[in-house]
Order: C-alpha cells, then structure tokens, then sequence
C-alpha cells in the first residue's frame, strides 16, 4: 500500500511538472463573460477571500503555480489613455494666465474600469488598471474550461529549416519540356513572419534560402542526351516564396533555380532556368520558437 502511494505521489508531480512546462511562459485569453480570480499573498497562496472579476477577452501570462497549484498569471497591462487637466498649483502661482495653458497630464481611465486605483482593493469587482504588474490566481477547473492560448498579431524574423517536395520545370516547346519532379529537397530559409491573431498558431511567412536538391539529369534533361533514364544529380538550389501555416498545417509555393557545378551542369537543359515549387503537408518548415511578449488589454 505503502509502494502504490508512493508510486501516485510520484505521478502526480510528474504530471504536474509536465503541465507547467506546457502553459508557464504561455499567453491565453479568456473566452466566457467573466471569470473569477485572487490575489496571491506573500505566503504564495491565493487570498479566496476576496474574488474579482476578470472579463471576457482579457489576456494574460502564466507565471506559474501557487501553494495550492492554482495558475498564477499576469494580467497584460491595462491600456492607459491621457487628457489634459487645469493646474490648480500653476494657476495660484500665476493668475494671469489661463487655465488652458496650465496643464499637466493625468490618467483617463475607461469607463469598463469599473473600480477606481485609488479604492481600496477590498471594494473593487473588475480587473482593471489597478491589477497592472500584479499577480493573481485562477483555479486550474477555470482555466482549463474558460481559457484559450492566444497567439496575438505580430511581425518578426524568422529562420528554419524546409522541404519542398514537389517541382514544375517549365520548357520552351522544343528542345525542353515541361517536367514534374517530386525529390527531397532540403535546404535552410529565412525571412519575415507575420503571425496572425488566433487561438491557433497561424501565421504567413515571407521567406527566401538555398539548399541542396537532387535532380533528374537523364537524356531527355541533358543536351548531349548521353545520360541512361533514371540519372539524377546533386544541385545548389535558391529560392523564393511565401508560406501560409496554420499550427502543423503548411502550404506554400515558391519560384527558385538550380545549378549543378560542373560540366555537367553545362549540358543540363534547365541549368539556373526558374521552375516553381509547391508545399503542402505537415511540418514542412520547422522553425524557430520565440516567445512570445506580452501586449496590452484594452
């Protein structure tokens, strides 16, 4: 009985441990009208006490676990607009002059704020601008059932490895015609990203690279039409092209050339001639993971 418990304990952390690995770090939003949250006290433990409010289409950062294996998080920094107000002190100071030119700067705060920042915490309902760079908790029944990973609009770099199974060569009517090829072709790209705002990973890439590929050298690709069917050689391959990949799901098309060195390359028909190439599959472009940063509420 002893073993069996012993035994659970370890799978339960393990679990656990893999489940923080999984959302710690991670960005989500919450999808129904409202949720309930706590405050997290210096002993690490959510203050069940008080329960606010947090509204649909918020979004927020997992930091973490709580002694009692809530989900901490970090609500994205409330959004803070500015109008300008009298300077009742410059205004004493100087009576001449108008109010409109004594002017500092002070918070506007969004009506959807139903609290003010200067109440005390006990008398606020909705998360707001007050909650700006601290920490809560949500119970992981809320989590699991009211929240998805949220994946915002974002433009950046990016680089990676891709295959590219599929190439059209185009002829010209006479000595070179059109070909279809369907070769492995590895080669390493980079470029832009522009990630689209989701609940699923989706973004477009604009992306560029070179490679090595194998290529049909046979005596309908050769000029000299020496070579027996079924030849094939190693090539230098760049290309071009745009990429639409929505989580593991990629499809793309691209224009490119490739140039065998060599004498060979000399007598090949479609040396340095464009051809098109198209992907379409899972993974075909594994890239580099950035984390993502935190935005603002609104």
């Amino acid at each position: 009985m002893r073993k069996i418990l012993i035994l659970s304990a370890i799978l339960l952390l393990l679990t656990l441990s893999s489940y923080g690995q999984a959302i710690v770090g991670k960005m989500y939003i919450i999808v129904p009208d409202f949720i309930p949250v706590y405050s997290v006290n210096d002993s690490n433990k959510a203050v069940t006490a008080l329960t606010y409010r947090a509204s649909a289409g918020t979004k927020f950062s997992v930091t973490g676990f709580d002694k009692d294996n809530n989900i901490k998080v970090t609500f994205w920094r409330y959004r803070t607009s500015w109008y300008n107000a009298p300077n009742k002190d410059s205004a004493k100071k100087d009576s001449s002059k108008t109010d409109s030119t004594k002017s500092v700067r002070v918070y506007q705060r969004d009506a959807i704020r139903q609290s003010n920042v200067y109440q005390p915490e006990k008398d606020k309902v909705y998360i707001g601008q007050w909650a700006n760079y601290k920490e809560f908790a949500i119970k992981p029944d809320v989590f699991n059932r009211s929240c998805l990973a949220y994946y915002g609009p974002k433009t950046d770099f990016t680089w990676g490895v891709m295959t590219l199974p599929i190439k059209l060569r185009f002829g010209n009517g006479k000595e070179r015609q059109f070909s279809f090829e369907e070769k492995l072709n590895l080669g390493f790209v980079a470029g832009v990203r522009k990630q689209i705002e989701s609940t699923v990973p989706q973004s477009i890439n604009y992306i560029g690279g070179f490679g090595i590929s194998n290529v049909r050298t046979d005596s309908l690709s050769q000029k000299s039409n020496k070579s027996p069917a079924g030849t094939s050689a190693g090539a230098f391959s760049f290309n071009v092209g745009v990429l639409y990949a929505y989580d593991n799901f990629q499809i793309g098309a691209f224009i490119g050339a490739d140039y065998i060195p060599g004498s060979l390359g000399r007598d090949w028909k479609y040396q340095g001639r464009p051809w098109v190439g198209l992907a379409i599959g899972i993974s075909l472009f594994s890239r580099n993971d950035t984390r993502a940063e935190a935005g603002e509420n609104k």
